[in-house]
């Protein structure tokens, strides 16, 4: 299990390194919830850092297969405006975009296609 030492080193070669996070731009960090410890240290990073705005967007795991498994395939077929609006709203602000992937290979398992 890495250090806090570390991980606020990480956090720092993402946002300074990968990103090139300038003072007073927006980060809108996509990510799951089970990395929450990680975001957030993340945020006081890139406020550190001089960022004018962190955006948080979660998603779940847990709760994306729920949805495979109940929902109507119609659900699945168009997208909501407001996710569009909401990218291209940051997108426009010239915000940097950050996603954090923790894929689980087994997650649609049973699911079918």
């Amino acid at each position: 299990m890495p250090t806090t030492k570390q991980l606020t080193a990480y956090a720092r070669v993402l946002l300074q390194k990968g990103l090139n996070l300038q003072k007073g731009q927006t980060l809108v960090i996509n990510a799951p919830v089970e990395s929450h410890d990680f975001v957030a240290l993340l945020t006081k990073e890139a406020y550190t850092a001089g960022a004018a705005q962190v955006v948080c967007n979660w998603r779940s795991d847990d709760m994306a297969r729920l949805r495979y498994e109940h929902e109507d395939l119609q659900y699945f077929e168009s997208l909501p405006d407001w996710r569009r609006d909401f990218s291209l709203y940051y997108y426009h602000k010239k915000a940097a975009f950050l996603s954090l992937i923790s894929a689980n290979p087994y997650l649609m398992d049973g699911i079918d296609t």
